[in-house]
């Protein structure tokens, strides 16, 4: 019975994998003229809007400093742009580092407010209530923008009303260990995958680290949720919800600390996974609904069966072991060594491989997966230099182990009421 739920499962599992490898595939195929066109690429707008980046800072005396340089680097006209940094609270010198950085950049309109300790969206909603500008831009204070990214994002929003935000490309920032490589990995994929399903009008998160909004939306669907674990997942949702679209800006690059250490890494994914159930949850009336057109009839969908798959292999897997296990402990065999024995010698047709259906599957997935390396190498090749090596543990290891393993977390976390921890 198991190993029929097992195959079963397994061939959703597969089928899953080669219909997003090629929906991903002919989306590049069909837009790849609108991803190369000058508006995506080198954009030219003469009548630059009005601008607040918005730093919400708590307990970033080491990192704050960076970010306001960042920000205040960015080619943009100084008479348009402002910054805006918010201290939620810090128990720490952030408020005196902030200023004393705001200080050196007299060019450059910064502000550095501090607020009562109340959490990210709180900050940003305090925020929001003191800007005029006709857009805004979030900036966490562990990331750092490059000069160019701003003037690429902005001319999204010329495309219609109904562009509500566009979204920078994070990459992680000096990768030095092999965590935070692993990680590097994994956010050059999903520079692929996020710009494939912006296409579709798919995104599911708009990230802390260089988000831009149009301020009049804030007026129609409210701020950020106080109190949500992953406000910026729950803002994306509400904005598909009321049929706004969110862009992804592929050639606009911000930079994000990464956690260094396997613990740090698990407390920042159950956060987000733990943030993104609840977040699902409550906009589950998205799902399967025509009137979200491609969001909710098929990207809304796939993440939540792939939540289900990853779920559904993770305890087979764990059945498995557990059957094999209690039959070894019963033969005394569990950790027993069988005999290498040549007996009979080596025959030319144990050589020959004789792949099934399964194994032609996936080896078809993992060549429609390296479409992520030409693009990749077609619009950010010097990203591609020392990462290569990396990317085939991140497949093979870290994806299966790690991320299933941290959303089976999650759902202990979440079952059992834990509390959360912060990744730092």
């Amino acid at each position: 019975m198991l190993d029929t739920i097992a195959q079963i499962t397994g061939y959703f599992a597969e089928f899953f994998a080669l219909f997003m490898g090629i929906f991903y595939l002919l989306t590049f195929i069909e837009n790849k003229d609108r991803i190369e066109a000058p508006a995506e690429t080198e954009p030219k707008n003469p009548s630059y809007p009005s601008v607040t980046v918005v730093i919400p800072a708590y307990n970033e005396e080491k990192n704050i400093a960076a970010t306001i340089a960042s920000a205040a680097n960015l080619d943009y006209p100084a008479e348009k742009l402002k910054i805006l940094v918010v201290d939620d609270g810090s128990k720490d010198k952030t408020l005196e580092a902030g200023r004393a950085e705001a200080a050196k950049h007299p060019e450059r309109n910064i502000k550095v407010v501090a607020n009562p300790h109340g959490g990210k969206a709180r900050t940003m909603n305090a925020a929001i209530a003191m800007i005029n500008s006709e857009f805004m831009v979030t900036l966490d204070a562990d990331s750092y923008v490059t000069p160019d990214a701003l003037k690429r994002m902005i001319p999204y929003f010329s495309k219609n009303e109904r562009v509500a935000a566009v979204v920078a490309a994070m990459k992680i920032r000096d990768p030095k260990t092999f965590l935070q490589k692993i990680q590097s990995a994994e956010y050059l994929l999903c520079f692929y995958i996020k710009k494939m399903m912006s296409l579709a009008n798919g995104l599911l998160v708009t990230p802390g680290p260089f988000s831009a909004y149009r301020m009049s939306v804030f007026e129609k669907i409210g701020g950020f949720e106080e109190g949500n674990l992953t406000e910026d997942g729950e803002i994306a949702l509400r904005l598909q919800k009321h049929q706004y679209s969110i862009e992804y800006c592929h050639n606009a690059e911000v930079f994000t600390n990464a956690p260094a250490t396997l613990k740090a890494l698990k407390n920042q994914r159950v956060r987000w996974n733990r943030g993104t159930l609840r977040n699902f949850f409550k906009y589950r009336k998205l799902l399967g609904d025509p009137r979200y057109g491609d969001f909710g009839l098929f990207i809304f969908p796939s993440a939540i069966f792939f939540l289900i798959i990853a779920f559904d292999l993770f305890l087979i897997s764990v059945a498995h072991f557990a059957i094999a296990a209690a039959k070894k402990i019963e033969y005394g065999t569990l950790f027993h060594l069988p005999r290498l024995s040549l007996e009979g010698g080596l025959h030319i047709s144990n050589f020959f491989i004789q792949p099934t259906a399964m194994q032609l599957i996936s080896i078809v997935i993992f060549s429609l997966s390296l479409i992520s390396f030409y693009f990749i190498y077609k619009y950010s090749p010097k990203d591609l230099k020392g990462m290569t090596l990396f990317y085939i543990p991140y497949i093979l290891i870290y994806y299966p182990l790690f991320v299933i393993g941290f959303w089976m977390i999650t759902l202990f976390y979440e079952l059992t009421h834990q509390k959360l921890y912060w990744y730092k």
